[in-house]
């Protein structure tokens, strides 16, 4: 049982405030704490859906089996936080997790993030990260705006 944050650096180019909406899901590829198999495919769950833990008053937001050696594990979104153009190119925490026979192994950001221009009111709405850049127009505030070098890692 632990607790694990989810660090995210990357250049922002006249935007701020990326996030992904609170009722998105989230991709990752998770690692067996008991026998250290990992996932077969993404997984993903968000921080609003929440489970019921089977024998236990809690709750999770992902419950599952390992399909190797069948041992069940929950991970539960603790808080989340946006990337800000003050800290730009500086690893900043987005999310922290309680993972209990889970271990977060790879983040694996898809579309679906939000972030705003810094030069104007407009607001883009489905930024897809999955190749780890994103480039657009910003009419309204003239300048090209865009998310580069997006990477993501736990401790």
């Amino acid at each position: 049982m632990g607790k694990t944050k989810l660090y995210v650096s990357c250049r922002l180019e006249n935007v701020d405030n990326l996030r992904l909406p609170g009722d998105d899901d989230w991709y990752f590829i998770l690692q067996c704490g008991n026998c250290g198999m990992n996932t077969d495919t993404e997984v993903y769950f968000n921080p609003v859906e929440e489970i019921e833990m089977e024998g236990s008053r809690g709750s999770a937001n992902y419950i599952a089996k390992c399909k190797s050696c069948e041992r069940k594990g929950s991970i539960s979104f603790i808080k989340t936080a946006p990337y800000l153009m003050k800290d730009n190119e500086e690893p900043q925490m987005i999310a922290e997790f309680e993972c209990r026979g889970w271990e977060l192994a790879e983040f694996c950001p898809k579309g679906g993030y939000i972030c705003q221009s810094t030069e104007s009111e407009t607001v883009f709405d489905d930024v897809d990260l999955q190749e780890g850049d994103w480039a657009e127009y910003d009419d309204e505030g003239d300048v090209p705006v865009g998310i580069y070098d997006f990477k993501g890692y736990f401790e």
